[in-house]
C-alpha cells in the first residue's frame, strides 16, 4: 500500500489529469450554514458534491481511473459494480470519452439509478445480493471476457480522483479544523483525508456511518475485513460489504481520527432539516452525514465541551441521488 504522501502526490496528479480532460468534474461549492453554524458556534460550511457531474462524488474517481488506463485498455470495455452513484459515473464518464461501459447491480439498487445508468447507455445486469456479491460478479465478468474493471473504492486511482475533494476543500478554506465524511468502501474518506492532514497534521477527519450498516467501522474494530450485517438504511449509497483485499481499510485507520454513527430517525430528521432550513436536496448518504456532525456537537454541548474559539467545520454532502419512493417514505413519516 503507498504511503499517505505517496496517495497525496496521486490526488495531485489527478486534479491536474481531471481538470485537463474534455470531460471535467465541476468544481463544486464550499458554502456556509447560518443555522448549523449558528447550533455549534462555529463556522460550519458544506461541499456540495450534490451538484457534481452525476449528482455525485463518484464521478472524479471513475474519469480519473479511465484517464488512467491505456488506449488499448479503454478500448476493451469498462467493467463495473455499484450501489449507484459509481456505475453511473462510469457510464457518464464512458459516455462522454466514447468508450463502452457494462455496470453489475446489487438486487437492493434504487430503480432511479438503475434506470440513470441505463440512460446513459451502459449494459446493466442486476446481481441477487448486496454490493459485495455485485463486486466479486463483475470482477470476475471483466477477467473472463478481457474486459477493465473498475472498482468502486479498491484502487489508488479512484481514491486519488475522490481526494480531490480535498484538494479543493484545502485551496477553499485553508484552516480547517474538522471534516465529517460518509463512509462506504472508504475511498471518499481515504481520499479527501490523505489530502487534509498533509495541509494540517491536526485536523479531525469524522468518519460517519448508519447504525444499520457500519461496514467499514466494524472492519477497523476488528482490524481486518469482516462480514457484517446489515439493515435497511437511508444511507443506501453507503451499504454494503467490503471487498477482503481492500486497500482502503489501512487508509481509513491512518486518517479516521473520530466516529459517528446515527440512527434512521436522526438521517430522516437531518434530510427534512436540509429541505426546510438549507433549501438543499441531499440523498441519503449525504443526510446521514448531517446527522452524525449535528449528533457530535449536541453530545459536545452534553458533556460541557466548550471551545471558544470558533472551528472551522466542513461537512461534505456526498450526492443527492435519490428515488421517489424513498423521498415520500421520509417525508409521509
Amino acid at each position: 500500500m503507498k504511503s499517505i504522501i505517496e496517495l497525496e502526490d496521486s490526488i495531485h496528479n489527478a486534479s491536474r489529469r481531471i481538470r485537463a480532460s474534455k470531460a471535467p468534474p465541476v468544481l463544486t461549492p464550499l458554502t456556509k450554514s447560518v443555522g448549523l453554524s449558528n447550533l455549534f458556534n462555529a463556522n460550519v460550511y458544506f461541499k456540495e458534491e450534490n451538484r457534481q457531474i452525476t449528482g455525485s462524488f463518484k464521478y472524479r474517481g471513475a474519469l480519473n481511473k479511465i484517464l488512467t488506463l491505456s488506449t488499448k485498455e479503454q478500448n476493451m470495455g469498462i467493467v463495473t459494480a455499484s450501489s449507484g452513484n459509481h456505475g453511473t459515473a462510469c457510464s457518464v464518464a464512458a459516455d462522454k470519452l466514447g468508450l463502452q461501459c457494462e455496470v453489475f447491480l446489487p438486487s437492493t439498487a434504487s430503480k432511479l439509478k438503475v434506470q440513470r445508468i441505463k440512460d446513459y447507455g451502459a449494459k446493466v445486469t442486476v446481481v441477487k445480493g448486496d454490493c459485495l456479491v455485485a463486486e466479486q460478479t463483475a470482477k470476475q465478468y471483466a477477467n473472463d471476457n478481457n474486459k477493465t474493471y473498475l472498482s468502486p473504492y479498491n484502487d489508488l486511482n479512484v481514491i486519488a480522483g475522490q481526494g480531490t475533494i480535498g484538494d479543493e476543500i484545502a485551496k477553499q478554506l485553508p484552516d480547517v479544523d474538522q471534516v465529517f465524511v460518509a463512509v462506504g468502501g472508504g475511498g471518499l474518506i481515504s481520499g479527501i483525508g490523505s489530502t487534509l492532514i498533509q495541509y494540517n497534521n491536526n485536523i479531525d477527519i469524522v468518519g460517519c456511518w448508519p447504525m444499520a450498516s457500519p461496514v467499514m467501522y466494524q472492519c477497523m474494530q476488528a482490524n481486518r475485513i469482516i462480514h457484517v450485517t446489515e439493515s435497511d438504511t437511508l444511507s443506501d449509497g453507503t451499504a454494503g460489504n467490503i471487498e477482503p483485499d481492500a486497500i482502503t481499510l489501512n487508509y481509513c485507520k491512518k486518517v479516521i481520527g473520530s466516529t459517528e454513527l446515527v440512527s434512521e430517525e436522526k438521517i430522516k430528521a437531518a434530510f427534512i432539516y436540509m429541505l426546510e432550513h438549507e433549501q438543499l436536496f441531499v440523498e441519503g448518504a449525504a443526510a446521514m452525514t448531517v446527522a452524525c456532525a449535528i449528533q457530535h456537537y449536541e453530545n459536545r454541548r452534553q458533556n460541557s465541551v466548550v471551545n471558544n474559539n470558533k472551528e472551522n467545520i466542513v461537512i461534505v454532502l456526498c450526492g443527492k441521488n435519490m428515488s421517489f419512493e424513498t423521498l415520500q417514505s421520509i417525508v409521509s413519516t
